[in-house]
């Protein structure tokens, strides 16, 4: 293994990172930039890849714009921090994608969280009604009374091990919601969650990545955000900084996209999480 030292510039030439280095097993700029990309990659744009970066030998050819070819081999290139190599970062473009404004998005119901045959199995509806019932009829009184303490909104948490049925109970959630709990309110409440809209926000099935996002509150309202479109893999749609939102934008957005009244929207939310984690 040989340590290269190297520094990070971006193509307008400033400098992101200060001298540091990795060690390489192969000394060719292949191996090399992509031992860089694993050191870096959190400090990165979103959609860079290793394969985007491009090493010159030191400051002299950086300046000269004479980039290594990724298969020579490095040599004594980088052996000190006064000669470290030089690694140019590609410009994240606003053309990588569409702008939110030029987007098309629509008002989608969310797709199953539950890909297996048991999302096809009769649901064994165990829930204790009358405490739910109960729980988010006082929500549902503190949200008509503008009372915003946290006292007034409780979190309903799904708490088990994997394979026990979480994700089916949260699929099955609204319609407990309307069928049953909504029946045993108020006419309001009931016809308020009758005209419910449902987002599933899950950190599995396709959308692991969170690479580019770093406020928790954003990776919530991107994946909701998601849900309202079908025509963008996950990977281009989070690496576009547009789509990046939090919440509240999203349930703005449905305001518009709906014509509900934005007043009229009331945030119910249930949490699942397995045990083990």
């Amino acid at each position: 293994m040989a340590r290269k030292w190297f520094q990070l510039v971006g193509e307008d030439g400033r400098t992101l990172t200060s001298a540091t280095s990795v060690d390489v097993g192969f000394e060719d700029v292949d191996t090399f930039r992509k031992a860089v990309f694993v050191e870096v990659s959190r400090a990165l744009p979103a959609n860079v890849i290793a394969s985007g970066l491009t090493v010159f030998a030191n400051q002299a050819t950086y300046g000269a714009k004479l980039a290594l070819e990724e298969d020579a081999p490095i040599g004594s290139f980088g052996g000190s921090k006064k000669d470290a190599l030089v690694v140019q970062v590609p410009t994240q473009r606003p053309v990588a994608g569409p702008t939110l404004s030029q987007q098309s998005f629509v008002w989608k119901a969310p797709k199953s969280l539950v890909g297996s045959t048991g999302a096809k199995w009769d649901f064994q509806n165990s829930l204790n009604i009358g405490s739910l019932s109960y729980a988010i009829g006082q929500h549902y009184q503190a949200w008509t009374q503008g009372k915003t303490d946290k006292r007034s909104h409780p979190l309903f948490v799904c708490l088990d091990g994997p394979g026990t049925g979480k994700s089916r109970l949260l699929d099955e959630f609204p319609d407990v919601l309307q069928r049953q709990v909504g029946a045993q309110g108020t006419p309001a409440m009931k016809q308020l969650l009758q005209k419910a809209y449902t987002f599933k926000v899950t950190f599995e099935n396709g959308t692991t990545d969170n690479h580019g996002i770093s406020d928790p509150s954003k990776m919530i309202g991107t994946r909701m955000l998601y849900q309202l479109q079908n025509s963008v893999d996950w990977a281009i749609f989070r690496g576009n900084s547009d789509n990046q939102v939090f919440p509240g934008e999203v349930l703005t957005m449905l305001s518009e996209i709906t014509g509900t009244d934005l007043d009229k929207i009331c945030d119910e939310g249930l949490l699942s999480r397995d045990s083990s984690v």
